[in-house]
């Protein structure tokens, strides 16, 4: 269900410095969410490859997600449930049709944690 925001909305733009960790970055991302939830945030947005930034362009390919499945996409959606907020997901590798390559894809969450679009 999309909540209407009836007012001036805070919007905290999320910095952070990714690695080839997913689950490193996803737990830095989860506890700056948190942080700008607490100062009143209602619509966050995660930077460009916060999930995973590697130099190696194969290791982007071995944790690429089909479109609503993965690790990375359900922690959005969880992230964005949790806290009753927007989420901007920066951008996230999915897989591409062509064998061995990878798009990349941002994706709007709402605050029941339903995808509400995808870039």
């Amino acid at each position: 269900m999309l909540t209407a925001i009836n007012h001036t909305p805070r919007v905290a733009a999320i910095q952070m410095v990714s690695g080839d960790r997913v689950e490193q970055n996803l737990q830095s991302a989860a506890n700056l969410i948190a942080s700008a939830v607490a100062t009143g945030a209602q619509i966050v947005v995660l930077p460009e490859n916060f999930a995973v930034l590697s130099a190696d362009a194969q290791a982007k390919v071995g944790l690429a997600e089909t479109p609503g499945a993965g690790p990375i996409q359900q922690f959005l959606l969880d992230q964005a449930r949790k806290h009753g907020i927007y989420l901007v997901g920066g951008t996230i590798p999915l897989a591409a049709k062509t064998p061995g390559k990878v798009r990349a894809a941002c994706l709007i969450i709402g605050p029941d944690g339903d995808i509400l679009g995808r870039y």
